[in-house]
This record gives structure tokens, sequence and C-alpha cells, in this order.
């Protein structure tokens, strides 16, 4: 019977301290340590710094619990992997928490990029999610929600930020970054926050392949380079992707996204003495509800080839200065196209907004309109060509650049090249072998020594398989 009763007690004694053990953590970590799960629970019950020389990891399934107002500095190394089945959880100790309730996990200035990684973690109900200063980690495959602050912020930072869900902080932004900040933001959901990115602070970001749903700016950029590209942005209650910039801030190219169901897909809006000159390509912007694209300011200069532009609720384009926008070789919609084809080009189109309507405003050149919508090929956007063409260079005139677009349509030997009045060669452009698709080339106005040719008429002409086309264009020094 005593033996009988022994074991029971050391039973019990076990599956209590199994069930119920938690380790209180009230000191900086200052050698290297593991939290793992025989420890899991851990309290944290004052503000908390992994020191410089220091590496926490923290193995898979582990809860991390943080009384009210705490935070986790990471001066050194944070390694906090989890996998698919044993997320790492980062939570207040309270049962029912409000936004807000501890501090957040900082990395600042010290810590070992190489060394701090955030994989298949959940961090959630902090003031700030993540906040990176000066610092670059890696956060991966994680769950950052419910902040009262951003979910992610950074400051002078490169972090590699992607497969996430960052979701949920209804009074500040899914991911913020000012000063100088370059991320790669790719593959993640940004959901329901207050803006989905915002970039301030001549940020230069690469924004790849995420789905931003539900905020007030799927992407907003203030005096920065962003590039954005083959992102899907819905349901902004005011612009999908909102553009200011600055004196002498250029925008990068908006590429290959789908922008639906917005107020305005993409509004964009130049200052100072610089100009806001954005390509904007391959991208789907339809059924917005007011416009697909809009411009305002004279700094504001796009060009917008490529699109699939459409079915925005009150025009497809809204230009509001009194610059000449180069929007050629979009698809408008069957009913656009319809009276492009119908009327002498250029005319007052219903869902173009420009001179025809405001005579003070330039117009928007939709020259060269697609008849067919623009297809997705083997994970690039390409324009189905629908034979081989050699299209007006643009600008035209020009110094020092000028654009050339060609279609291919069956995959062939392609010669480029430009000839004088006197049909002498200038330059030979393309040489190559090229498949089935639409191509740009750039002509800077130099010979094939590179020397500057004189300002006056050349002659491009491209041959491809049994096919050639020759234009003209106009070089002014």
């Amino acid at each position: 019977m005593k033996k009988i009763l022994g074991f029971l007690i050391l039973f019990l004694t076990i599956f209590f301290n199994s069930v119920y053990s938690q380790t209180f953590i009230n000191e900086d970590i200052n050698v290297n340590t593991t939290w793992t799960t025989s420890g899991s629970p851990y309290i944290i019950q004052d503000d908390i710094i992994v020191a410089q020389w220091a590496i926490l990891t923290i193995n898979p399934g582990v809860y991390v619990k943080f009384e009210s107002n705490t935070r986790l500095t990471v001066e050194g190394a944070l390694n906090a992997q989890g996998n698919s089945s044993n997320q790492i959880i980062f939570t207040p100790l309270e049962a029912s928490p409000s936004p807000g309730y501890w501090d957040g996990i900082y990395f600042t200035d010290t810590s070992d990029d190489n060394n701090c990684i955030l994989s298949y973690c959940t961090i959630e109900y902090g003031n700030y999610g993540i906040n990176i200063n000066n610092a670059s980690p890696t956060i991966e495959y994680s769950t950052i929600q419910n902040s009262s602050g951003h979910n992610i912020y950074l400051s002078e930072s490169d972090a590699n930020i992607q497969n996430n869900i960052i979701q949920n902080s209804s009074y500040n932004n899914g991911i913020s970054m000012n000063n100088s900040s370059s991320p790669i933001i790719e593959n993640n959901q940004i959901l329901s926050n207050y803006d989905g990115i915002y970039i301030d602070g001549q940020s230069d970001p690469t924004i790849d392949n995420n789905t931003i749903n539900d905020h007030r700016y799927g992407i907003y950029s203030s005096g920065s380079t962003p590039l954005i590209q083959n992102n899907t942005i819905t349901n902004s209650y005011y612009d999908g992707i909102y553009i200011r910039a600055s004196t002498l801030v250029y925008s990068r190219t908006i590429s290959g996204n789908t922008i639906t169901n917005n107020v305005t897909g993409i509004y964009l809006y130049g200052t100072g003495s610089g100009s806001n000159i954005p390509t904007i390509e391959y991208n789907t912007i339809t059924s917005n509800s007011n416009y697909g694209i809009e411009i305002k300011s004279s700094y504001s200069n796009p060009i917008i080839n490529n699109n699939n532009l459409y079915d925005n609720v009150s025009y497809d384009v809204c230009l509001g200065n009194s610059n000449n926008i180069d929007a050629k070789y979009n698809w408008w919609g069957t009913v656009t196209t319809a009276q492009m084809n119908s009327l002498p080009y250029p005319s007052d189109i219903t869902k173009i907004y420009d001179y025809f309507d405001y005579s003070s405003y330039g117009i928007v050149q939709y020259e060269e309109w697609l008849p067919d919508s623009i297809i997705a090929i083997d994970d690039s956007l390409v324009v189905k060509p629908i034979n081989y063409n050699l299209f007006q260079n643009y600008p035209n005139p020009f110094n020092p650049l000028t654009k050339i677009k060609y279609s291919i349509l069956k995959d062939s030997r392609v010669e480029l090249t430009v000839y004088n009045i006197k049909g002498k060669l200038v330059k030979k452009l393309v040489d190559e072998n090229k498949q089935s698709g639409n191509y740009y080339v750039t002509w800077d106005g130099t010979n094939e020594k590179g020397i500057c040719v004189g300002s006056g008429v050349y002659f491009y002409q491209i041959k491809a398989g049994n096919n050639s086309i020759i234009k003209n264009m106009l070089f002014l020094k």
C-alpha cells in the first residue's frame, strides 16, 4: 500500500510539474541561453535585454508570456525558429488582453542581423509587434497581429519580411517604415490594418507578391521610391496605392499588380521641384469605385503602358495637371475600346478626364490602344502579341533618351537598327534571338562608338523572320 501511494505521489508530482511548469524571467540575458518546452511558459516580469554578446535561442512550441508594459530588447541575437506544427508564441500573460498590453520585441543597432530570426512565431497584442531600429532581422512564416501601434515598424532597416500574416492593427499600420529603410516585403498577407504599408523618409522597399486587403491606403508612400510589383491590393477605403513624391524624389516601377475594389486604384501627387515619374505597367486596375488612376499637381508625369485599365466607376484615368501623359498600349475594356475605335485620335473619351473635359489640363495620350486584354504567361505579365509590330518611339522628339517598343509574334532572330537620313548605319540596338512577346529598347542618341549624334531625323528598322518595318524619329540637342 505504501509503495502504491509512493508511486501515486511521484506520478502526480511529475504530472503537475509538466502541466503547470513555468519559468519567471526578470533579469537581462547576458550569456547564451536556450528556452525549451520543459520551462514553458516563460513569464516576462520586467523589461528584458538580450546583451550584445549573447544569443537567446527559443525552441519550437515555447510560449513567452509578458506582464503588462514589458518588452524584450535584442542587442545581441534572438533565434526563435518554430515550425509549422509547433509555433513559438509571444503573447500577454492576461487571458483576455487588449492591444498594447505589452510593449513588443525591439531590435537595436547592435543586434546581430545574421542570427536574428523569427520564424513560425505568433506575436500578438503588443504596443508594437516588432520594432526595428537600424537592424535587419529576418521575419518569416509568422503571424504578427492585434498591435495597438504598428505591427512592424522599421527605421534604417533592410529587414527581410516574407511569408507572414500581418493583421488587425486597426489604429496603426501593418508595416511602417522611415529613415532610408530598404526592406524586402514579399509573399505576405497584410490584412485589416489602418494602412497596409506606410513608407516615408526616402525609403526604397521592394514590395512583391503580397495580398494587401481592407485598409485606408493599401500602400502609402511619401518622399520615397518603392518598387511595387505583383501584389493584389483590394478594398482600400481611400486609395490602393498613394504615391506622394517630394523634391528630387522619383518613384520606381508599379508593375504586375491587381488593384481592384478600392475607392481610387492609384493616386499620384508630386510636390516640390522634382518630378513624380513612375512607370505604371502590366497592372490590372479595375472596378474601383472612383478612379482607376488619378494624377494631381504639375510634378506628376507618369508613364502608363500595357495595363488592363477599365470599368472604374468615374474615370479610368483622371488627369489634374497640364502635362500630356503617355498612356499608350493599354487595354481599356470593351466599351471604351469601341468608343476609341469609332472616333479620331485624340477625342473626348468618356472614361478619361483630361483636356477635353477641362482645357487647362493636358491630354491623356491613349493612342495605339490594345485590342485585347493583358494576360499572364509563365509568371510574367506580357501583352499577347497579335502581329509583328514596331511602335512609334516615345518621347518623340527626344533628348537624350527614347524608348522603342516592338512585338514579336513567333520566336525569331531580331535585328533593330538605327540609320541616318542617308541610310548609313548609326547603331544596332538589338541583334539576337527573341521569343514571342513584347519588348522595349532604349536609344541614348549615340552611335556604335558611343559618340552622340547630331540633331535630325533618324530611321529605325526591325527585321524579324521575313518581316521588316521601318519608322522615323527626331533627335534634338
